[in-house]
Parts: structure tokens; C-alpha cells; sequence
């Protein structure tokens, strides 16, 4: 069935003069809700076949290939196919059920990439054309991206940020923020790469603005009331000064000087689209570049205006970079941390691509408490709470290609569990409950197996397991003051004891080095931080250069204090063995960072207790600690009865 259109693209001149004027041999990439059009300057027009349950989000081209590319928002897809309508075969470069939102996406023509922004996990995604390689571009720090473009010639990329416009090299190295817009959220971004001017949209003042590539030497196109009431803002095309828009009801042509006269002019009948493209050969003019003739990485090759190579290796996801920058070998250590909506993971060194894993987030009315890393099974485990009040325990598998959608591990209606750890030997996972005073067990092996090992506890929290000593550390108060205590107990629930000579406030925490066998600790009302065997005796201050006060989240792995603090915007790393100022790590501008937990691959554990007897337990097994009268080192239990 053929629909009438009353409606299609505007034609805006941004410069009055005799040169800019319309060019008549352009085609153009229009899209409906579900519908991509290609329409020729000639006059005809051809739908792609695209499956009607589709919702298309953004949509670009590769000339060369002649592969058309868009995002399917409903089913959180990137799909290509023949630029030729002719010719329908489609398929998906990359899919996932859920953590990711893809919003925008951007050719790199002249490397073969395909640069797409995630809206769910705040960040921005690279692919080779056929979805072979994926990474994830980590130095730009986006905090509510939206759209992107490029000009792959000049090796750089323009990602809308909220308020912000970011110029970077295409490997996120080189960021800065070119325009910075107080008032109006700005929203849709266009390159002209022949005359090499940035444009966007205004939201709230119904203006397009016009720059050079550093941010400079601006120019306003100001429609009239009209026309601007037709915009609808929507995605736009530039080639050679000439803006393509959608209106929702006619096409105009405008010669502007300091102000926009406008006649109606019928270019394409066509419905409201939201993304408009222009094509012609000469907009994705071919060059070559480094990638193209040196390229000697393992995986991905992106152009940078950083390197004196003018390029840079990039690793798929779940690989790391060897010392050689230009081979990959799988990521066996990551420092994960999270805030109140996502989990995300990094590796440990200083890299520019640096994401280990994709990110984990939750629905908008789940709120994230704790997590914690299987590295036997590659399993995340982490508590969210929903809008309902549901304590729930989820675990996710992260295979280094996407975070699956994962399974309840349990629900709890009348719990408030607000803390978890693994003992990735004995396969148990330790959890707090607060409002009952109780700290329970579930079996990694059978997800119905629960057992509650203490009880008549008050209001414990941030437990750790240590799983090679058989001990398990925790806080408890003991009154109504808010004064915390760091208590411990064998891993069977046996043998509780209370340091009570160590008496914290209600701002402080600690953690466990597994490495030295010696617990760390903060309190807003100590100048340092302390430590201590896993006694708690040899107590030492720390003669670091660093404030305890407003310190959110601490964790010790070998050489390493990582900190998280209030207002600090990011991950600080110190040397606990000098005295050295913290380095900034990772910046985190929404300064949104709760937690930090370093995961490294699996230490020997042959002599473990429950490693050797496995199989003796029916359901549980706890290894003891070690006494020189022991002669049973683990104890098996039976779950509670239902």
C-alpha cells in the first residue's frame, strides 16, 4: 500500500552566497519509525526491507563497500546490509539482550570502523565493519552521550555530550571539550567534512550553530518562527553548507544572511524522519593512513593524532594488550567498580584502551548495594534492591563478548541484604543480612542450597571472605551509638570473635589484603589509614600522603592502595609501601564511584581443605583454619530446612 506524504526535508543555506547553493545530484538516506528510504536525486525512491517490530535509531553508509549500517533500537542491534535496496540479505554486527543501548552510530570510511554510542553504558564502542573485533573507547569520559560524527581523514571524532560537545582522536586519546553550552542541552551533530564546520542544534532556542573544528569562530542560523515550530529536531545532513532537516509538513530553501527568509520548495515527499543522510562518492573521498599500511596489530588498528605511528592497537573485549602494544593475550586481572546503576571493569595498568569487560547495568528501579567477581566460573554476583523493597542477588555471566542477562540467585522478601563475598574455593557466597542480624551461606554449586551459619548479630555488613586463612571479617554495632566493630569468624560460623579495642565510626570500612595477610581500615576520624595482621595485632599507621577524611571505598592488591574518595572525581592509586601522592587512575566526572574490588586470576590452592575433599560433603563444605592440635581441616553442613 502506497501513502501519501505531505512532508519532507528543508533545505538551509548557512552562508549568503552565490557558491552555496543546492546540490542536485545528492541521494539521501531518510528513516521512519521502522522504515529506511533511499532517495534519489532523480526523483524515485526505494524502501529497504527492514522487519516492521523494528525501530531504527541512526543510520550511515560506507560508500566503497557500499554496506549500509543502523541500529535497531527496540532490539538493541547494529545491523548492515547492501546499500543497494535490491539486495536484502541483512545481518547483525553486534547484539545484546540488555546492559547496552545503542543510540548513534558513525562510519570511520577510511579504517573500516564503525563507532556507535551506548546511552545504558555510558560509553562509547568500536567494531570492525564485520562485528570480528569489538572494543570500547575509555578516555573520553562521557557522561550523557548522544550522538557522533567523524572525519576520519583528520583522524578525529565529535561525540555530543549533554551540554557538551568532546573533540577527540578516534581512540579517545586527546579529548577536549569544544563547546560548552550553560543553558541548552544541545542535541544532534553534524560534520561537513569539505568545509570542515561542526554544526548542531540548540534545543531550547530553535537555532542551528555553526563551528570550526576547535570550537571556534561561531556563526547562528536563526530560522523563523514557522519553520521553527516544523524542526522537530531530529538528525541532519550538511554537504558543502547545505543543512537537510525534517519538518513535519514542507521542504524550505533558505538563503541566509543575518536572517533566514524562507520558500516553500518540495525536495522529497517522505514522512517525519528522524535521521537524514546525504550520499555521494565524493563525501567519503578514499585516503589511506597507517592502518592501512602498517598495520601489524593482532586485533584492531585506530587512527590517533597521538602517536607517532598515527595509530593504535586496540584489543576485543575480554583481551588485554601485551608489552609489545601490538599482540592481545586474555585479561587474567581487572579492577571492577561500580555506583548506584552500573558495574564496570578496568584493567589495573595504565592504557588507553582499558575496559576488560562490558558493562552490567541495572533497570531504572533497581539501586546496586555490593558485588563480588567469581574468577573460577567468571561469574558477577551482586545485590540490587528494587522499587519494591525486594533484596535480590543476581549472577552474570561475563564472557569477555557480552554480560548475559543472568538469573535471580535469590530473592529475599523480608532480608536486606546489603553485602556479599565469594569463597571461590570452598564455591560458597557469604552474605549479610542486616535487618535480621544474620549472615547466610548459599552453595555455588546448587542455587537452592542456603544456609545461615550466625545468627543474633546487629546490623552487620561489609563482609569479606578470606578464603585461603578460612576466615571471614565483617562489622557489627553492638548498640544504638552508630560505634562499629570488626568482627571474625571461621568460615563454618564457628569461633565469632569481636575486636572490640578497634572501635570505628559510622564513615569508615576496610579491606583485606589476600596477598600479605593484613587488614586495612579507614575512619573519617583518623589522620591514616591502618593495618594490621589478621589478628588484628602489629596495628601500623600508614605514612602516606593522602586524607582518610571523606575516603568512600578502599582496596588493597599487592604493591597498590586504590581509594575512592567524596568529590574526587575518580579512582586514586597509591604505593602503600612509600610515601607518594596519589595518581589519578580513572576519572570519573559524575563522581558517582561507590566501590572498588581488584580480581586477578586463581591463585594455588592444591592444599586447600575443601579443594582436596571435594565430594565428601553432600552440600557444604568449610575449610577450618589451620592449629597445630587440628586434625579435621573443613567441616561439611547440611542446608536449613525449608
Amino acid at each position: 500500500m502506497i501513502i501519501s506524504w505531505c512532508f519532507v526535508l528543508f533545505l538551509h543555506l548557512v552562508k549568503a552566497n552565490d557558491k552555496a547553493k543546492y546540490d542536485h545530484e545528492l541521494d539521501f538516506l531518510v528513516t521512519r519509525r521502522n522504515e529506511i528510504w533511499l532517495l534519489k536525486n532523480s526523483g524515485e525512491k526505494y524502501k529497504y526491507k527492514i522487519d516492521e517490530s523494528s525501530i531504527i535509531a541512526d543510520v550511515d553508509y560506507h560508500w566503497q563497500k557500499g554496506l549500509l549500517f543502523w541500529i535497531d533500537y527496540n532490539r538493541r542491534e547494529i545491523n548492515s546490509q547492501s546499500l543497494d535496496p535490491n539486495q536484502t540479505p541483512t545481518r547483525f554486527i553486534f547484539k545484546q539482550k540488555r546492559n547496552w543501548q545503542p543510540i548513534a552510530l558513525a562510519i570511520d570510511f577510511v579504517n573500516d570502523k564503525l563507532y556507535v554510542v551506548d546511552t545504558m553504558g555510558l560509553k562509547i564502542d568500536v567494531f570492525e565493519l564485520e562485528g570480528r573485533y569489538h572494543s570500547i573507547i575509555s578516555s573520553c569520559n562521557v557522561v550523557r552521550p548522544s550522538d557522533i560524527e567523524l572525519d576520519p581523514r583528520e583522524r578525529i571524532m565529535f561525540i555530543l555530550d549533554g551540554y557538551i560537545i568532546i573533540r577527540a582522536s578516534l581512540d579517545g586519546t586527546s579529548s577536549t571539550n569544544i563547546i560548552e553550552s550553560q543553558l541548552s542541552i544541545l542535541h544532534g551533530i553534524f560534520v561537513d567534512t569539505n568545509s570542515k564546520k561542526l554544526y548542531w542544534i540548540s534545543k531550547n532556542s530553535s537555532v542551528v550553530i555553526a563551528s570550526d573544528y576547535s570550537g571556534a569562530r561561531l556563526a547562528t542560523l536563526h530560522l523563523n518562527n514557522n519553520t521553527s515550530a516544523d524542526i522537530g529536531w531530529t538528525k541532519f545532513a550538511v554537504y558543502n553548507e547545505s543543512i537537510f532537516m525534517a519538518s513535519q509538513f514542507m521542504v524550505y530553501n533558505f538563503n541566509c544572511g543575518n536572517s533566514c527568509n524562507a520558500r516553500r520548495q518540495n525536495v522529497y515527499p517522505m514522512n517525519p524522519p528522524p535521521v537524514v543522510k546525504a550520499i555521494k562518492s565524493t563525501i567519503q573521498k578514499p585516503t589511506f593512513t597507517s592502518c592501512q599500511t602498517k598495520n601489524d596489530c593482532q586485533h584492531m588498528c585506530i587512527s590517533t593524532l597521538s602517536n607517532e605511528n598515527s595509530h593504535r592497537c586496540a584489543c576485543n573485549i575480554g583481551w588485554k594488550a601485551k608489552k609489545n602494544l601490538k599482540d592481545c593475550e586474555y585479561v587474567d586481572d581487572f579492577l571492577m567498580y561500580s555506583d548506584s546503576r552500573i558495574l564496570k571493569s578496568r584493567l589495573t595498568n595504565a592504557c588507553i584502551f582499558c575496559e576488560a569487560y562490558l558493562p552490567i547495568s541495572l533497570e531504572n528501579h533497581m539501586k546496586l548495594i555490593d558485588f563480588d567477581f567469581d574468577i573460577v566460573e567468571n561469574y558477577v554476583y551482586y545485590i540490587a534492591i528494587s522499587a519494591l523493597k525486594y533484596d535480590t542477588i543476581y549472577k552474570v555471566l561475563i564472557n569477555g563478548t557480552e554480560a548475559e542477562a543472568g538469573e535471580k540467585f535469590s530473592i529475599g522478601m523480608y532480608e536486606n541484604y546489603n553485602s556479599l563475598s565469594i569463597d571461590w574455593i570452598s564455591r560458597n557466597l557469604y552474605v549479610t543480612d542486616s535487618w535480621n542480624g544474620t549472615i547466610k551461606v548459599f552453595s555455588m554449586r546448587d542455587k537452592g542450597k542456603k544456609l545461615t551459619v550466625l545468627k543474633n548479630l546487629t546490623n552487620p555488613e561489609c563482609i569479606i571472605v578470606h578464603p585461603k586463612q578460612s576466615f571471614v571479617y565483617f562489622l557489627q554495632s553492638f548498640d544504638e551509638s552508630k560505634i562499629k566493630f570488626l568482627s571474625r569468624v571461621n568460615t563454618d560460623g564457628s569461633n565469632l570473635i569481636a575486636f572490640r579495642h578497634i572501635s570505628l565510626s559510622e564513615y569508615s570500612g576496610f579491606t583485606v589484603d589476600l596477598h600479605e595477610n593484613r587488614i586495612y581500615w579507614y575512619d573519617w576520624n583518623l589522620p591514616n589509614i591502618r593495618h594490621s595482621d589478621l589478628d588484628l595485632h602489629n596495628i601500623l599507621d600508614t605514612q602516606l600522603m593522602t586524607l582518610t577524611k571523606y575516603i568512600r571505598s578502599i582496596f588493597v592488591d599487592k604493591l597498590w592502595i586504590y581509594l575512592v574518595y567524596f568529590r574526587s572525581e575518580g579512582i586514586w592509586r597509591l604505593d602503600k609501601s612509600e610515601e607518594s601522592k596519589p595518581t589519578l587512575l580513572l576519572k570519573d566526572i559524575s563522581n558517582k564511584i561507590m566501590k572498588i574490588k581488584i580480581f586477578r586470576s586463581i591463585i594455588s590452592t592444591e592444599k586447600h581443605a575443601c579443594k582436596v575433599t571435594s565430594g565428601v560433603c553432600s552440600e557444604f563444605c568449610f575449610s577450618l583454619p589451620k592449629t597445630n592440635d587440628t586434625v579435621k581441616n573443613y567441616v561439611c553442613r547440611d542446608s536449613d530446612m525449608l
